[in-house]
């Protein structure tokens, strides 16, 4: 995965290295003010740094999430998540 707003970093527990995508990267780049936007946007907004690839996750669409504000404009965003639990409400076995 390439990592376009150079904010891929190893984070090292024990034995074992983990690939973490850091948000204050793009609060360093000027691009967001992490404590003004909500956690459930901070979460929408690290799945699609970790995500971009400038083909189905563009760097517009990460700037666009990160420059989120409540009373602004509202693109679409982006999400492309790894497994969907649904509840089954039928009552059918499956």
């Amino acid at each position: 995965m390439k990592d376009l707003f150079n904010a891929r970093h190893v984070l090292k527990v024990g034995s074992k290295d983990y690939t973490i995508y850091r948000l204050d990267a793009l609060e360093k780049a000027g691009l967001t003010k992490l404590n003004k936007l909500p956690y459930s946007i901070r979460i929408l907004l690290e799945a699609a740094l970790r995500q971009c690839n400038d083909e189905e996750i563009t760097q517009a669409d990460v700037k666009n999430i990160a420059s989120w504000t409540p009373k602004g404009n509202r693109p679409g965003i982006p999400f492309l998540p790894g497994r969907v639990i649904m509840q089954d409400f039928t009552g059918v076995p499956a």
